[in-house]
């Protein structure tokens, strides 16, 4: 049989898998975004940040029997994690999918790993030269950094060659582009962060607005969750799809895929619309004389 006989699967025959990144500052909900992928199936959740808590989910309507989390786990765990996971996968165990959050941390706890080989290296230097040994502790080299990156290039090259959902945590930070304009990414080193983009089919800014006595938000103390998901302002996001709003309320993975499917329709979707509403009642009755908007600042949610 020739090659040209072989029928070969389309498009429309590959499973899709898909990738999405949710960074901001502590509290602006990634975590929540990230954990409401188990409203739809099992999700193994990698916990570098230690900082899940059932409670807090349940809140949120997240069926907490659904996630199973490991702590943070040292670079030669996530490698035998990954292999692990290959293994369940394959034996079709029913894994929605794999969240890694944060990989701020976990690429934190990697230089804590590299630092101690990179002393003792250091010192072994230092006493065969007969050199004095003037570096701190705390003292680390740009080769401690490199091999830290080569590190989370490789994790994030394996994790995102599983057959199933990745979904990826980080903090954020302002970092100068070259035209020396403050951008904010998610908090990796700029060579990290330029290998993952491309993987991802959605990256989304995460941050929370106010709105006192609103009664649609008492239980959450007048916080509104939102996350951006195309380039705003100096903001990094992307939404390879173009389906969701710029402005999403509650940017949870589900409510992610349900637009991405066509189970929420962009106009009317209720969360959207709500806090559409809610930002005309403010402009009903704020002082006409207002100051020159925050560029940066989040606009209307869109529809």
């Amino acid at each position: 049989m020739t090659l040209s006989a072989v029928k070969r699967p389309t498009l429309d025959d590959v499973q899709v898998h898909h990738r999405a990144m949710y960074y901001g500052n502590p509290g602006k909900g990634k975590s929540t975004a990230i954990a409401a992928a188990a409203k739809l199936g099992k999700v193994v959740y990698l916990d570098a940040d230690n900082g899940l808590k059932a409670a807090a989910l349940r809140r949120h309507g997240i069926p907490t029997k659904n996630i199973e989390p490991y702590p943070a786990l040292s670079y030669a765990e996530m490698l035998d994690m990954h292999q692990e996971l290959l293994l369940r996968l394959a034996d079709g165990e029913p894994i929605f999918a794999v969240a890694w959050d944060t990989t701020t941390k976990s690429q934190e706890g990697f230089l804590d790993e590299v630092m101690p080989r990179s002393l003792a290296k250091t010192e072994r230097k230092a006493m065969r030269t007969g050199a004095d040994n003037e570096r701190s502790d705390f003292e680390v080299y740009l080769e401690d950094r490199g091999e830290v990156v080569e590190m989370m290039k490789k994790l994030l090259r394996l994790y995102h060659g599983l057959p199933c959902h990745l979904l990826l945590g980080a903090h954020s930070r302002r970092d100068k582009d070259e035209d020396g304009a403050i951008q904010v990414n998610p908090a990796l080193s700029p060579s990290v962060n330029a290998s993952f983009a491309g993987w991802m089919d959605w990256i989304i800014y995460c941050q929370t607005e106010s709105f006192e006595n609103d009664p649609d938000l008492i239980e959450w103390e007048g916080e509104e969750f939102m996350g951006l998901t195309r380039p705003t302002g100096r903001f990094t996001a992307k939404d390879r799809f173009g389906v969701l709003p710029k402005r999403m309320i509650n940017p949870g993975f589900d409510r992610v895929l349900g637009y991405l499917d066509g189970k929420i329709i962009k106009g009317k979707d209720s969360l959207q619309l709500a806090a559409i509403a809610r930002r005309r009642n403010i402009a009903k009755v704020a002082d006409p004389v207002v100051d020159e908007p925050d560029t940066d600042a989040p606009e209307e949610a869109d529809a």
